[in-house]
C-alpha cells in the first residue's frame, strides 16, 4: 500500500570508505549512487522480495478442510506474505476533529511516528506523524469529527461476514506470532483467530483483510524504533558488489590478459568463477539464499 522510503541496501558514505576515497571528492558519487540503486534492485529482484520498510496489505479467503481438523487447518494460523514483522497491533480510542489532531487518548503506549492507523474517519495509508502525551498527529487529516473512535495502530484485521466488516480486537479476537527475534532469521508473521476464552480457533469462511508493516530500516532510512535495521550480511554484500562493479569499470568483460612491455603483465577472470551455479559467486550466494523467497511453479 506504500512504498518504502529507500531501496539502497548500502550507503554512498560506505561505499567511498572501502574505495579511500575522500569524502570531499564527490566526482564519482553520481556513478556510484546509480550502482548502489542497480545492484540493490538486481538483488531485491534475485532474493524476490522488497527489503526497504513498507505498508502492505493482505487477503485472505479461508477454507473449511477436513472434518475435525479444527485449528491444524492449513489456513489456521493465517500466514503473512511479508516480513519481518514491524510492531505488532496497538488498539487505542480517541477523538477526531477533522484535521490531524487525534487526543483524548488515555496511553499513547505502544503508539511509534511511523505506525498506519486504521478506524472510522482515517483515510487509507493514514500513519502516526508523531507521538504527543494524549494524542498523536495524523498524515492525513481525518474525515469526521467524533470522540471515542476505536482505532487501530501498526496492524487491521477486518473480518467480512456477509458483506458486514468487523474490526478485530488485537488480543482479544487475534493474536500475532512475529517469529524469531535475531535479525535475518524472523520469518514469516502468523494471525491466530482467538475465541472468548482467548485460545486458537478456526478461522470462519470469509474474506480476511489484514493490513501491517513489514520489512527493515535501510542504511540510507532515518532510524526509527518500528522495525529491525537491514542485517549487517545483506549490507556487506551489496557493498562487495557495488566495489567489485566499480574497479572493473572501463574494462573489457572479455578481456583476459594485458601486456605491458616493461612494465608487467594483469590477468582478469573471465565468466562465472569456479565451482558458480548462479548469478553471484558462491559466498554471495550463501548469503543471498537466506533471504531469498522460493518460487513455486
Amino acid at each position: 500500500m506504500t512504498a518504502p522510503a529507500s531501496s539502497g541496501l548500502t550507503t554512498l558514505a560506505n561505499v567511498k570508505d572501502d574505495l579511500d576515497l575522500p569524502s570531499s571528492d564527490t566526482s564519482n558519487d553520481v556513478r556510484l549512487t546509480r550502482y548502489i540503486n542497480e545492484e540493490s534492485a538486481n538483488i531485491a529482484r534475485y532474493c524476490n522480495r522488497v527489503f526497504g520498510l513498507s505498508t502492505w496489505q493482505d487477503e485472505f479467503r479461508p477454507q473449511h478442510g477436513i472434518w475435525g481438523e479444527g485449528v491444524r487447518a492449513a489456513t489456521n494460523p493465517l500466514k503473512l506474505t511479508r516480513w519481518p514483522l514491524a510492531r505488532g497491533a496497538v488498539s487505542f480510542t480517541g477523538n477526531t476533529h477533522t484535521n490531524l489532531i487525534v487526543d483524548g487518548i488515555a496511553s499513547t503506549t505502544g503508539l511509534v511516528q511511523g505506525m498506519p492507523v486504521v478506524g472510522t474517519g482515517i483515510a487509507s495509508g493514514t500513519t502516526i506523524a508523531s507521538v504527543m502525551t494524549t494524542g498523536i498527529l495524523l498524515s492525513a487529516a481525518a474525515t469526521t469529527t467524533a470522540n471515542a473512535v476505536s482505532l487501530t495502530a501498526g496492524m487491521s484485521v477486518i473480518e467480512t461476514v456477509a458483506g458486514v466488516d468487523t474490526q478485530l480486537v488485537p488480543g482479544t479476537d487475534f493474536e500475532i506470532d512475529m517469529g524469531s527475534l535475531l535479525p535475518g532469521d524472523e520469518g514469516v508473521g502468523a494471525i491466530y483467530r482467538l475465541n472468548q476464552q482467548g485460545n486458537p480457533r478456526t478461522w470462519p469462511q470469509a474474506k480476511i483483510t489484514v493490513i501491517y508493516q513489514a520489512g527493515y530500516v535501510l542504511p540510507g532510512d532515518a532510524s526509527n524504533c518500528i522495525a529491525a535495521n537491514l542485517p549487517l550480511d545483506l549490507q556487506s554484500v551489496c557493498l562487495r558488489i557495488v566495489v567489485g562493479r566499480y574497479l572493473a569499470k572501463g574494462r573489457d568483460p572479455m578481456l583476459r590478459s594485458k601486456d605491458q612491455p616493461q612494465l608487467g603483465r594483469s590477468e582478469y577472470w573471465v565468466g562465472a568463477m569456479p565451482g558458480q551455479t548462479g548469478p553471484y559467486p558462491n559466498e554471495i550466494m550463501s548469503t543471498l539464499d537466506r533471504y531469498r523467497v522460493p518460487v513455486i511453479g
